[in-house]
């Protein structure tokens, strides 16, 4: 995923590896992608922002 990415409500967002296991992050809604704040590899803290979202009405 990039910036000014279109996704659909349930597109596959990124893969989260934690603990030995692989979880996938899904859009909760339709929208665009506003930010990508992680690399692939990259050690994210809890909470941390990965991908910011916006509606699709709101871009």
């Amino acid at each position: 995923m990039a910036a000014g990415d279109v996704v659909a409500s349930g597109d596959r967002l990124l893969v989260l590896a934690a603990m030995k296991m692989e979880y996938a992050l899904t859009a909760p809604r339709d929208g665009v992608i506003a930010d990508v704040a992680c690399l692939p590899g990259d050690a994210v803290g809890d909470a941390a922002l990965l991908i910011r979202l916006e509606a699709a009405d709101d871009s």
